[in-house]
């Protein structure tokens, strides 16, 4: 089932990658972690129990009004964040095999539920790995200079070994450039 062309189809690669129980030689793909997606899904749902906690605990309180009001505000925006982001993990977790980071050696794919960022490897002039404070993510500059953010790349357990293996992937297809990891 590999593809045979120097083009990359993303609908083939895709429809491969789901399909197949091993993958082509020189295909990477790389699954949700269900353990990293679960751990956030409890700690934000935890920390939404103690935001409004705290809210009930100000409301409940006899402090000066406006203090009561202000703090209350802060920490239900707080609650309703996290809340936000255990419900998504949930949604996750119901359809692991609808995430997944797919390489292939002619182009690479992210698959978050039904949304799908595709690139050929011949499009690429830079890939690299950003760490925030709460995300890792890639990011990648198109030839015409367009960057590319790809998020939540913590949640495939690797991200670093992802980013190697896209480089490699670029260096075998480009084998006089030059790339470095980190």
């Amino acid at each position: 089932m590999a593809m045979t062309s120097s083009t990359f189809d993303a609908k083939t690669a895709l429809a491969a990658a789901r399909s197949a129980d091993t993958l082509p030689e020189g295909w990477s793909k790389f699954s949700v972690v269900r353990g990293l997606v679960l751990t956030r899904v409890i700690m934000a749902l935890a920390g939404a129990a103690v935001a409004l906690g705290f809210v009930a605990f100000i409301l409940w309180a006899e402090t000066i009004p406006v203090f009561q009001i202000a703090g209350s505000i802060v920490f239900a925006v707080i609650a309703l964040g996290l809340l936000v982001i255990g419900v998504q993990g949930m949604l996750i977790l119901r359809r692991l095999s609808d995430y997944f980071f797919l390489i292939t050696p002619q182009g690479f794919a992210q698959v978050k539920g039904g949304v799908v960022m595709a690139l050929p490897l011949t499009e690429l002039t830079k890939v690299k790995l950003v760490r925030g404070i709460f995300t890792v993510s890639l990011l990648v500059t198109r030839r015409s200079g367009d960057p590319i953010k790809m998020t939540g790349l913590r949640d495939y357990g690797q991200p670093m070994r992802l980013t190697q293996q896209l480089i490699a992937a670029c260096s075998a297809l480009y084998p006089d450039a030059t790339a470095k990891v980190g």
